[in-house]
């Protein structure tokens, strides 16, 4: 058995020209033995790459799923390139964002991504960490996104990385396993955002030991509120779960259909307003990093408040590569050199009183949160 990486690309044959990739989908039949990542769709060519844990399983997307792409009436010249995964310890150090949902961390991921030295994933990782059973939250009993270093087992910890390492992506978009043997780097600086970590960094410590987590926080009312703004838009971006049992439909949202990170605890909100789940959320996701915080060496971790990285983002992001020992190359410094531009996960226009749209429901749930937010400005 080996770990084999798969790049499938093709070229579309009316370029953008929506593209309906259901005949793959609908293909696409195994269980946790493989990771398809995003697919990367362009004007004119789109790209997959995959992880596969068994020759069975490689074999199964050959005859399935990428025969269905040859066959694609939208597609042509689809061709496939498999790479052994033999070295899952090329990750040097990565940097790991730490935030409650709608922080600001799409925004801060995606600065620190313009740098050439900076290898991502394309996005946030649900897709890799999910993929494991004994991982995933539905098949854990909906307990909550929490994991620990006791959830990552040895022989699950190489799989993992191997997992992340094959939809690894320069700033370019090029993938590590397109890149030729000789030009690859045999070790690299991996940059990782996902909400969910805010309840996870033992267990990312345990698989990442060296790594370096930057811990994002926000103004509370304005974070609140844009949890809640989220919570209103609905969507698949944002739906964790269609089915969590025992959870009534509300304001928004309709009976098992829950967004976002699902805390510790989420079970006392049944019944509760939207702004006190999305405070429910938010406090959630910050008091239980603090805690694990505090058993973190204070050389691994490094902490920004939004609104300055908003305000300074020159001096922010310095300071944060400082930190973490990143280049603070010339693509970076020109991103930097003035207002950050909108991020893809903005959701309406910025404005620092925006928060002020809700401030009626946020009076009485902020409060409470005042607490946590001390902690976080004392950092």
């Amino acid at each position: 058995m080996g770990l084999h990486s798969l790049i499938v690309s093709a070229r579309r044959r009316a370029p953008g020209e929506d593209l309906d990739l259901s005949p793959f989908w609908d293909a696409v039949d195994f269980g946790p033995e493989s990771i398809l990542h995003p697919w990367a769709i362009g004007a004119r060519t789109v790209e997959l790459a995959a992880v596969f844990y068994t020759d069975a399983s490689l074999e199964q997307f050959l005859d399935g799923p990428l025969q269905a792409l040859q066959d694609h009436p939208q597609l042509c010249e689809v061709s496939s390139r498999r790479s052994l995964i033999e070295d899952t310890e090329i990750f040097d150090r990565p940097v790991i964002i730490l935030s409650a949902p709608r922080a600001g961390s799409t925004l801060l991921w995606e600065t620190l991504a313009a740098s050439s030295e900076v290898w991502t994933i394309g996005g946030e990782s649900h897709h890799v960490i999910e993929a494991f059973p004994e991982l995933n939250t539905r098949e854990r009993g909906y307990v909550s996104n929490r994991l620990v270093a006791e959830d990552l087992a040895p022989e699950t910890a190489g799989k993992l990385r191997a997992g992340f390492a094959g939809g690894l992506r320069d700033a370019g978009g090029r993938l590590l396993f397109a890149t030729p043997r000789e030009e690859r780097p045999g070790k690299l600086r991996f940059l990782e955002k996902t909400p969910k970590n805010a309840l996870r960094l033992p267990f990312l410590r345990a698989l990442f030991p060296e790594a370096r987590f930057l811990v994002l926080y926000r103004d509370p009312r304005e974070n609140v509120s844009s949890l809640m703004e989220a919570w209103r838009r609905g969507g698949r971006h944002y739906r964790a779960f269609q089915s969590l049992p025992d959870w009534p439909a509300g304001e928004c949202w309709k009976k098992g259909e829950w967004r976002m990170l699902l805390p510790p605890g989420w079970p006392e909100l049944r019944g509760r307003s939207l702004a006190e789940i999305a405070a429910f959320q938010w406090r959630q996701s910050y008091a239980v990093l603090l805690d694990d915080l505090a058993r973190l060496p204070a050389d691994q971790w490094c902490a920004v408040h939004y609104s300055d990285l908003l305000a300074d983002p020159a001096g922010e992001i310095g300071r944060l590569c400082r930190f973490a020992d990143l280049r603070l190359d010339g693509s970076l410094q020109e991103r930097v050199g003035s207002a950050l531009p909108r991020s893809r996960a903005t959701l309406s226009a910025p404005d620092a009183e925006k928060w002020k749209r809700n401030e009626e429901e946020l009076e009485p749930v902020v409060q409470p949160l005042l607490d946590i937010y001390t902690r976080l400005r004392n950092l």
